[in-house]
């Protein structure tokens, strides 16, 4: 199955240049534990609780005056809507990551794709 039959069509970005405090709430209003950043439907990065905690909480940094491109993760792993969802599946659990940014040709951001959903329905396909 390919990608863009298991991917997430609607997916909230934030500028880098949105403070973390802003982050957090877009991040609580769609009820995530990441949110991707990016301008003009191109990803440059992703924020995660995780990256909040440590390199905001941690650090004391203030989370109203801090834009989100001084604590996001920018090293990114991305895929297309047209691969195929299981080697997509094998490279998050080799970069054990969770979710993906889905592109299209062009480079823009599309969906993004859970571990969870490819596993869920690759566990239910090699069931029947």
């Amino acid at each position: 199955m390919r990608v863009s039959e298991l991917m997430l069509r609607d997916v909230t970005l934030i500028t880098p240049e949105d403070t973390v405090q802003n982050a957090a709430r877009a991040i609580a209003d769609i009820d995530s534990r990441f949110i991707l950043v990016g301008v003009d439907e191109h990803v440059v990065g992703i924020l995660t609780i995780r990256d909040i905690l440590i390199r905001l909480v941690a650090a004391g940094l203030d989370p109203t005056a801090t834009p989100v491109s001084q604590v996001m993760s920018s090293s990114l792993f991305t895929c297309t809507e047209e691969e195929v969802a299981d080697s997509v599946v094998e490279r998050m659990a080799e970069h054990r990551i969770e979710q993906m940014p889905v592109l299209d040709a062009g480079g823009r951001l599309v969906g993004m794709i859970t571990r969870r959903a490819a596993e869920t329905f690759d566990a239910s396909s090699t069931a029947q």
